[in-house]
């Protein structure tokens, strides 16, 4: 049986739901093309990194693309501050970035 049907268990692991925001300033999409994730493991490393960071409203990590898109305040986030938490906290590789807007 899928993980859904044993509610208990949801968020044992990692808890990806994004910190409540308060109003949301201006706001910004990017995408990072990532070196290294292999599996699901890798994309839900590095979406708990992100989900739980001031200013990050949400993320989605691809790892058959190799991609982590990423909705964040620029209020309070720059992209340079985020490739920083991926670099620290998760040890993947940025190998390029686009502004989606």
């Amino acid at each position: 049986m899928p993980l859904a049907y044993y509610p208990s268990f949801s968020g044992n692991f990692y808890d990806n739901t994004p910190l409540k925001q308060g109003v949301i300033g201006d706001s910004t999409k990017v995408v990072l093309k990532i070196e290294g994730m292999t599996c699901g493991s890798c994309e839900n490393h590095i979406n708990h990194a992100l989900n739980n960071t001031k200013g990050v409203i949400r993320c989605s990590s691809l790892h058959k693309e190799g991609t982590t898109t990423i909705v964040f305040d620029k209020d309070i986030l720059t992209i340079d501050e985020l490739r920083k938490i991926i670099n620290t906290k998760t040890n993947y590789k940025i190998v390029d970035t686009k502004d989606e807007q």
